[in-house]
């Protein structure tokens, strides 16, 4: 805040301290000039058993601000954040659920950054907890040009069990990328979901195709990357999400125990604005409730550089446009051909593979580039001719779904085929998935 006094600008640094019997103490802290500021709101101890211990800094010559605080018992949720004039943006947040057993420090500050890119804003936070019931943090970031980044952490226990230790997590926003990252040491309680997110405002131009000839475009500003893990326990995990004009990314460190699948869906706003079944709602949750560290990447998202390393994943699912030779892609060249997929399975796994799309498995003991390109996966499957957009996104739908209720990829692709047939008239665009390799693969 800014206050003319005798012709000079001063800065007003304002905190504010406020007591309740019911939700305990609440500290509001800003500080800002010249279009930049930085704020924060805590509040914690709710008891007369609470205690806490807070150090709040006010940083008027960059206009930042940090706040150290050790305390037990519920900590609502609240956040720091910091803009500039030039339309960056980055936040923190945090909370903390449980009882008078439940302990907790945190350490959050926001700051000035510059790189190569420039100059922009950071937020950053520290956290730990134990006896909660729930954990939450988590950061987030944006430009002017539409960038933006999150991650996030979120643990449950109804036995106040759930426990983060070295929890970091950082946002940053540049002019040209926005970024979110997250490490944590260990984090358990009865779930413990970690996410991520990245999107751009990347053309893709996407298209429909229609059974009388018509062609459909689709321009969809938007390029989408989500990852999410969910376990009852999790250590040494780092996340980070960038976004920048030409791409959106997220790069998972996990341990060698997690397994791990992608998603790559070109032309995803297409097929749901024609009424196709959102495989976020359905496949994504469920590889994610089976175990699977899951990345998913959406319209110009999904461009040609997430197809390089498929094989480094137990589970892939494309689902776009294609023929037996190649995928189509809302950006670049339009499309990637069976060539350049350059599937190389590690040996060490059991692998699935889904080419969901027109005649991706057409001609799959002869002349299907896509199904001999992926042959080394443990099992692999696509159509084997058209196949209705509606029709397919349910089929994969019900085929994950019945995998990761523990049914083997014979069964569950005998059940999606049922299922599907009884919900759709009969129609030469009703194909079922062709499989090949291990029909008893199971999630």
């Amino acid at each position: 805040m800014v206050k003319l006094f005798n012709g000079f600008v001063v800065l007003l640094l304002i905190a504010i301290i406020s007591v309740s019997a019911a939700s305990g103490i609440s500290i509001t802290a800003s500080i800002g000039a010249n279009g930049d500021s930085s704020y924060a709101f805590t509040q914690h101890g709710a008891t007369t058993n609470d205690h806490v211990k807070e150090q709040i800094q006010l940083k008027p010559e960059d206009n930042t601000l940090s706040d150290i605080i050790y305390g037990t018992g519920p900590l609502p949720y609240k956040a720091i954040a910091i803009k500039d004039s030039k339309g960056n943006y980055a936040q923190v947040y945090r909370s903390v659920t449980g009882t008078e057993k439940t302990t907790y420090n945190y350490d959050w500050n926001t700051q000035k950054v510059s790189s190569a890119s420039g100059s922009g804003v950071s937020a950053s936070l520290t956290l730990n907890a134990n006896n909660a019931n729930t954990i939450t943090g988590g950061s987030s970031s944006y430009n002017r040009e539409g960038d933006k980044a999150s991650a996030d952490i979120e643990i449950n226990s109804d036995s106040s069990e759930s426990i983060l230790d070295n929890y970091q997590t950082v946002a940053t926003a540049f002019g040209n990328s926005a970024n979110a990252y997250q490490s944590l040491g260990f984090a358990a309680g009865d779930v413990v979901d970690v996410k991520s997110h990245a999107q751009n405002t990347m053309l893709a131009n996407e298209y429909l195709s229609y059974s009388n000839g018509r062609i459909l475009n689709i321009r969809t500003k938007y390029g989408g990357a989500d990852f999410w893990v969910q376990k009852g326990s999790l250590s040494n995990i780092e996340t980070t999400a960038t976004a920048t004009s030409n791409n959106a990314v997220i790069a998972p460190i996990l341990p060698q125990d997690i397994k791990t699948a992608i998603i790559l869906e070109p032309y995803k706003n297409a097929f749901v604005l024609a009424g196709a079944t959102d495989l976020g709602s359905t496949v994504f949750p469920d590889l994610v409730a089976s175990g699977y560290a899951t990345l998913r990447y959406t319209d110009s998202g999904a461009s040609s550089d997430k197809f390089q390393n498929l094989g480094g994943y137990d589970v892939a699912l494309v689902n776009s446009h294609m023929n037996s030779e190649f995928i189509g892609l809302s950006t670049g060249s339009g499309y990637i051909s069976a060539d350049q997929l350059n599937y190389a399975k590690n040996p060490l796994k059991g692998t699935l593979v889904i080419l969901s799309g027109c005649g991706s498995f057409a001609g799959i003991d002869s002349n299907s580039g896509l199904s001999a390109a992926v042959s080394g996966a443990t099992l692999s499957g696509g159509f084997e001719s058209t196949v209705g957009t509606l029709w397919s996104s349910d089929y994969i739908s019900y085929f994950i779904d019945a995998l990761s209720q523990g049914k083997t990829a014979q069964d569950a692709n005998e059940y999606a085929e049922s299922t599907a047939s009884s919900e759709y008239a009969p129609s030469v665009y009703n194909v079922p998935l062709t499989l090949q390799g291990d029909q008893a693969f199971k999630l």
